[in-house]
């Protein structure tokens, strides 16, 4: 049976986009509209490119369109039909005969089978343009901290901080490779992981209203991955010593109290813990447990030292929880034979993979915002930059981006204090939710707006506070 090509194919290709939400014609972010105008139409058997544009190895010059004809040369951003085995006009027949069906278009103005411009491919490939430039993730208004560095072994780590106002600052001190930053219970109250300049040992710092204070100085021990408690009164971290018995170290949970500066061992064995966070109740700590190099996802409770198992896979490397409320996300590998990384959401219940991944590059270092809405490092477009995610659409954080590697985001949300139902004010309706809430007759959207004590909890006391801003 002869092989036959649809009349006019590019209308077909942009239609089927239109109809499928460009499905299978438009990947994520990064190459969506280079399918559209550049991949689709030029990986044809002739190489053409049936869209105009100075920037195809071969694209249209001559198409069957009035004004370009009385130009003399195609008008950029056209799209003419392409292949059509029909041979439908004098032009086709005279130079397509005997020619294999899926090469058969001329760039020829009087084919108007292959060659013509019209509107019914070219308003859909407009509608589709405007969707690949248009599609953008919403980014949160807050502050921004996160890391950058060329390579972890060049030590050259540099840690950022972004306020609401697009201001960005260099946390400096006397440290070298600053990383892995944490927010407490304010933008004011960051905790971070560097190297003394003076001792040449891993530490954890504390930059607090423009203050940096060294926490772990001269401790004799590697400390690293700190992250707050809820209520900003400590630090949970990991700590390493050496081990003959391994020839290395060997790396336990701690917990520093930041007023007394005392420090509490939570685990004391041989295999690694690292990576911990606390629970948004401040009662349980996941953390990252390696054996045999392999990372899995553990909760432990921190008044009984019970540890029960998040995530385990074998030959699977885990790591990196981050808590969000009630969900917990962490970074996995696509598989034991892919070392792609994945993100992947745990409600308590149930593991759900984020549609942002793939098994061609990686996807790290969750930070959950809100509902939906994570800022994340990828190397989809070769070293690791930050990116947005609002649940549908994928947004690179570009002024922040470089030509070396972003990494190890964390957020903290601007809100209007007391605005707990999230409409941009304070009045008597935030009041009227946080009584339903706290009486068990509705929910609450930003419960950090209603905690005007600042003591990590929402009771009757804020609510108290609040009716008396509210009247005062």
């Amino acid at each position: 049976m002869k092989k036959q090509f649809l009349k006019r194919c590019t209308a077909i290709i942009c239609s089927a986009a239109l109809l499928t939400g460009a499905a299978g014609y438009m990947t994520p972010y990064a190459e969506s509209e280079n399918l559209i105008t550049n991949s689709t139409f030029d990986n044809d058997a002739k190489g053409w490119s049936y869209y105009a544009h100075k920037d195809a190895a071969a694209s249209p010059e001559h198409p069957h369109h009035r004004p370009s004809i009385a130009k003399g040369t195609a008008m950029t951003g056209m799209l003419v039909g392409g292949v059509n085995s029909d041979l439908a006009d004098p032009a086709a027949q005279k130079h397509l005969k005997n020619v294999p069906p899926d090469k058969c278009y001329v760039d020829d103005d009087g084919s108007y089978s292959t060659n013509e411009i019209t509107i019914y491919w070219n308003s859909p490939l407009i509608y589709l343009l405007s969707l690949t430039e248009s599609a953008s993730a919403e980014i949160p208004e807050g502050w921004l901290l996160w890391h950058s560095y060329s390579n972890y072994s060049a030590l050259d780590s540099k840690l950022y901080l972004r306020n609401p106002d697009g201001k960005t600052d260099e946390i400096t001190g006397d440290f070298i490779h600053a990383m892995n930053g944490s927010f407490g219970t304010s933008p004011d109250q960051i905790t971070f992981m560097a190297i003394d300049s003076k001792a040449d040992e891993w530490d954890i710092f504390i930059a607090e209203n423009g203050k940096t204070i060294n926490l772990t100085q001269n401790s004799g021990f590697r400390n690293e991955d700190p992250k707050w408690s809820p209520d900003g009164k400590s630090i949970v971290f990991k700590r390493g010593r050496w081990n003959n018995d391994i020839n290395g170290f060997a790396y336990d949970l701690a917990l520093l109290d930041v007023k007394t500066m005392e420090v509490t061992m939570l685990t004391d064995d041989i295999a690694e813990e690292a990576m911990p966070d606390f629970s948004a109740d401040g009662k349980t700590i996941y953390y990252t447990g390696y054996k045999e190099g392999i990372g899995s996802i553990y909760a432990m409770d921190i008044a009984s030292g019970k540890i029960s198992t998040i995530y385990s896979e074998n030959g699977v490397n885990a790591y990196y929880p981050i808590v969000n409320g009630n969900d917990l996300y962490f970074t996995k590998w696509y598989s034991k034979d892919n070392h792609c990384d994945q993100l992947v959401r745990w409600d308590g219940k149930k593991l759900y993979e984020l549609p942002i991944n793939s098994d061609k590059y990686d996807c790290s270092d969750a930070c959950p915002i809100d509902s939906g809405k994570v800022i994340f490092s990828s190397t989809m477009n070769g070293s690791y930059d930050l990116y947005c995610y609002d649940g549908s659409n994928i947004t690179p954080l570009s002024e922040l981006n470089s030509d070396i590697n972003e990494l190890g985001a964390d957020f903290f949300p601007y809100t209007i204090r007391g605005d707990v139902n999230a409409d941009g004010s304070f009045n008597i309706a935030d009041a009227v939710m946080l009584q339903k809430w706290l009486i068990g007759a509705g929910d609450i959207i930003n419960w950090k707006a209603g905690n005007l004590i600042n003591d990590s909890q929402l009771d009757v006391f804020d609510l108290c506070l609040m009716k008396i801003e509210l009247t005062a």
